[in-house]
């Protein structure tokens, strides 16, 4: 059934988002931005794409244009009603919250004395942020 309060179709705020995301991420790269001493920019940056996804998906949450992520039509959004929306962003919004807690509790090891170096650090962000983007990938409307 087809929603017809659903708002029209715009990506301005995927874009603002893509921008603010790659503005951040060279000044975090540019100034080594990162957490706590004891944690490896690889975790930093970890957290850090798990916190952005989360504020995406909230926001798609909140919207209801889950259509930015590009793997739904408009107009298939736009059919799917206000609860399968709403629902499909919150799935994909607790992946991602439990990447970026596997992420904060691989810091928080790290701070407690864990042993390792940075391309393993950074391998283990890439992992948890891979299988969160695999985990996410699952869910459909």
């Amino acid at each position: 059934m087809r929603n017809d309060r659903y708002a029209p179709e715009s990506y301005v705020g995927i874009r603002l988002w893509i921008l603010v995301f790659f503005l951040l991420t060279a000044y975090i790269s540019l100034y080594d931005v990162r957490l706590p001493h004891t944690v490896t920019a690889g975790i930093s940056f970890g957290i850090f794409a798990h916190a952005w996804a989360v504020l995406l998906y909230a926001a798609m949450l909140f919207t209801g244009k889950v259509y930015w992520t590009g793997e739904i039509a408009y107009q298939a959004a736009a059919e799917a009603g206000r609860h399968r929306r709403q629902g499909y962003a919150l799935k994909r919004l607790c992946v991602f919250l439990a990447g970026g807690a596997l992420c904060c509790a691989y810091a928080y090891l790290r701070g407690r004395g864990l042993q390792g170096s940075f391309i393993r650090d950074s391998m283990a962000a890439a992992a948890v942020l891979c299988l969160s983007i695999r985990g996410a990938g699952k869910i459909s409307l």
